[in-house]
């Protein structure tokens, strides 16, 4: 079971003993069940604790900042790099600079503003419906929030430089063996999920929008980028995140 502490232990900061890269570039096509159901059980349980006593909007505000203190905010970070390297109007390689600079600009701000603003208000409609309906929302978001990870991976451009992003994306390109078993792993959990919380409907919409969001997202990177990098990677999971939250929270 080494695989799932690698995996653990790298895309979030619990104190787990094995830490290898290789294994979690190696197993990162089950990051979306075992990461995104780890994450979001635990803010699920602090939800269900917390709820009680909180207001709905704080315990939405509370419920975020756990999803994002498990990852150790890398996630953000990438989503802000990436805002400020597209807000860039120049060639491809100015903007790989951008994106490996250490500070960030108005864009990277205002990017992760609206983005967890609108998680946290999509959060706050699912609380005040059900709290139930919602530690399960918040669950399935993380799960589906990874999907596309592993979709980016698979279909790449490989970067032209080694690092992060290429040991995972180097590891799952072109794994047709690989995304199948995450979506035949994944799949079943996140239609379960969406039974005992009574939200299929959503789930399945959710389902079918997400390829499109995809590569339309894989579009805009490759054409401003020419390849998927560690932070485009990161940055889908945030993005990825909110739309999970606000189609769950539709029409409620």
């Amino acid at each position: 079971m080494k695989f799932l502490e690698a995996l653990i232990s790298f895309y979030t900061i619990l104190p787990l003993r094995y830490h290898n890269l290789e294994y979690a570039a190696e197993y990162s096509y089950l990051s979306p069940l075992v990461v995104g159901f780890t994450t979001g059980s635990i803010a699920g349980i602090v939800c269900i604790i917390l709820g009680w006593i909180l207001p709905p909007c704080i315990l939405a505000v509370i419920a975020l900042s756990v999803l994002l203190l498990l990852t150790g905010f890398t996630h953000v970070d990438g989503l802000m790099d990436v805002a400020d390297a597209l807000m860039f109007r120049g060639s491809r390689e100015e903007r790989l600079k951008i994106l490996h600079d250490k500070y960030c600009g108005s864009a990277a701000v205002i990017t992760v503003l609206v983005v967890e603003l609108t998680s946290i208000m999509s959060l706050t409609i699912l609380i005040c419906h059900s709290l139930l309906s919602a530690v399960i929302a918040i669950i399935i978001a993380e799960v589906v929030a990874r999907i596309p990870h592993v979709i980016l991976a698979y279909l790449g451009p490989l970067p032209n430089y080694h690092g992060l992003g290429y040991t995972f994306v180097s590891r799952m390109l072109g794994r047709v063996d690989k995304l199948v078993k995450m979506f035949i792993l994944t799949l079943p959990v996140v239609i379960v999920l969406s039974l005992l919380a009574g939200i299929t409907p959503k789930v399945i919409l959710l389902l079918v929008v997400l390829l499109p969001l995809t590569l339309l997202y894989r579009a805009v990177i490759v054409r401003s980028f020419g390849f998927i990098t560690g932070d485009i990677l990161g940055a889908s999971i945030e993005l990825f995140r909110t739309v999970s939250l606000i189609t769950l929270s539709i029409g409620l």
